[in-house]
């Protein structure tokens, strides 16, 4: 990767804090949601089937037959149960390292730049302001708030 798709990538990575809070919000809101649930797992022949043919060199093919048969199941049953394990723990674990990157956004907390986020936000609220009274005065600076 160039210097330049670096550097866009790691602004992408760490986003400013205001940035990353209502990130942070929104995943972990999406994650926590009790409405979401595993995928159940379903067999070849309970779903609408779609019919892939793949080919396998040999020993890939050997270990398929042998770990079928372990199991009592037809290759095809076998295949089936072991991509969908495989996508689940993939989607599993994107999740996690998702979590993980907003965790450590969180466990940052890099004061110098909360408090020039703050300030900043102190200021252009004040500046766009219909009214002239100030949401943010000065005299009250350090004491509420």
């Amino acid at each position: 990767m160039s210097n330049n798709n670096e550097e866009i990538v790691g602004a992408a990575l760490t986003p400013p804090p205001a940035t990353r809070a209502v990130l942070a919000g929104r995943l972990l809101a999406s994650i926590d949601a009790s409405n979401q649930k595993e995928p159940e797992r379903m067999d070849a022949s309970e779903a609408d089937e779609t019919t892939i043919t793949l080919t396998l060199d040999s020993e890939l093919g050997q270990r398929l037959l042998q770990e079928s048969s372990r199991h009592g199941l037809s290759p095809e049953q076998y295949a089936v149960r072991a991509l969908e394990e495989h996508i689940l723990r993939t989607e599993r674990e994107r999740r996690e390292k998702a979590i993980a990157l907003v965790q450590s956004w969180i466990d940052e907390g890099d004061e110098e730049e909360q408090k020039e986020t703050w300030e900043y936000l102190v200021r252009v609220l004040d500046e766009d302001r219909t009214s002239v009274r100030k949401l943010f005065p000065e005299e009250l600076k350090e004491v509420s708030w």
